[in-house]
C-alpha cells in the first residue's frame, strides 16, 4: 500500500509523506502491481512539476534562493522525516519501524528524482551536457571543437560548485551553524 496525505486546502491538490501538520489528512490507499508503478510515475511528475516550478520561482526573482537545501539540511531533513514517520505510525497504532522506514524510503526516491533531473540540465559536466554535445554533433555532422568542449566542461564545473557552495552556505545559514559555534566561545 501507499501512505498519502492530503493537504486540505493546497492548490497542488496534496503532497505525499509523513508530518505532524493538522491541515494534512492521513489515509492508506493501497494499488494492485500495474497501479503502484502508475502512482510512482504520477508521484514523480508531481516531484519533477513542483521542482520546475519553484526553480523558475527563483530565476524570476518570485521566490528566495535560500530554501535551496545542501548536505546538512538534507541530512537534517533526513532525522526529521525518519521522526516524524515514527511518530505518524505511533498514532496510526502501526509499528514505528514501519512509519521510518516509508519515510526513508520516500526521501531516497525523492532526492534520486532531484539528483536525476539535475543531472540531464544541458550543463557540460553532467550527463545532460554530454547529450547536447551528441545533438551538436548531430546536427552539424562533425564534432564541437576541443577546445570549446574544454571551456563548456570548465563553465560548467565552476557553475556545478557554485550552486553547491550556495546550497552549503545556504544551509550553514539556516542552522545557524555560526551562531552556535559562536555560542560556544562566549
Amino acid at each position: 500500500g501507499l501512505l498519502r496525505q492530503a493537504l486540505i486546502g493546497h492548490p497542488s491538490g496534496g503532497v505525499l509523506g509523513v508530518g505532524n501538520d493538522p491541515r494534512h489528512r492521513t489515509y492508506a490507499q493501497h494499488f494492485g502491481p500495474i497501479g503502484a508503478i502508475g502512482a510512482g510515475i504520477g508521484e514523480t511528475k508531481r516531484n519533477l512539476d513542483l521542482t520546475l516550478f519553484y526553480i523558475s520561482r527563483i530565476f524570476t526573482g518570485h521566490e528566495s534562493g535560500d530554501q535551496l537545501a545542501g548536505p546538512l539540511r538534507t541530512f537534517a531533513a533526513a532525522g526529521a522525516a525518519a521522526k516524524a514517520g515514527a511518530d505518524e505510525a505511533s498514532r496510526a497504532h502501526v509499528t514505528p519501524l514501519f512509519g521510518i522506514l516509508f519515510n526513508t524510503i520516500q526521501m531516497a526516491a525523492f532526492i534520486s528524482v532531484a539528483v536525476g533531473f539535475m543531472n540531464l540540465l544541458p550543463i557540460p559536466v553532467l550527463d545532460g551536457g554530454h547529450l547536447l554535445f551528441y545533438a551538436y554533433e548531430g546536427a552539424a555532422r562533425r564534432p564541437l571543437g576541443a577546445r570549446v568542449q574544454a571551456a563548456g566542461y570548465r563553465v560548467g564545473l565552476v557553475l556545478i560548485l557554485g550552486l553547491v557552495l550556495f546550497a552549503t552556505w545556504n544551509d550553514i545559514q539556516q542552522l545557524r551553524v555560526f551562531q552556535f559555534i559562536g555560542g560556544l566561545f562566549s
